[in-house]
């Protein structure tokens, strides 16, 4: 990167910057730039489904009716036994 284009973007960012500081940036920019065009010069195939289990029908275990608990069971611990779940209103 150039002093003229580096004095630019502060000019655009609204930047004061001394010409010492814009000679270093200028210098940091420019590696960090080569060091990204390194990195986009990796060819990498990249895979939605790479690493993921995918579950098919075949291996989920069949549906099985089993008992379970009563409303008396459920509801003995709430404070409200009026037969349903009392939740807060979130709609105003």
């Amino acid at each position: 990167m150039d002093l003229k284009m580096l004095k630019h973007l502060a000019d655009l960012s609204k930047l004061d910057i001394s010409d010492a500081a814009a000679e270093k940036l200028a210098r940091e920019m420019s590696e960090i730039i080569k060091l990204m065009d390194t990195v986009k010069s990796v060819d990498i195939v990249y895979d939605v489904h790479d690493g993921e289990s995918i579950v098919g029908y075949g291996q989920l275990r069949a549906d099985e009716v089993q008992p379970s608990l009563s409303s008396e069971d459920v509801l003995k611990n709430a404070a409200d036994q009026s037969g349903a779940f009392a939740v807060p209103k979130v709609v105003g």
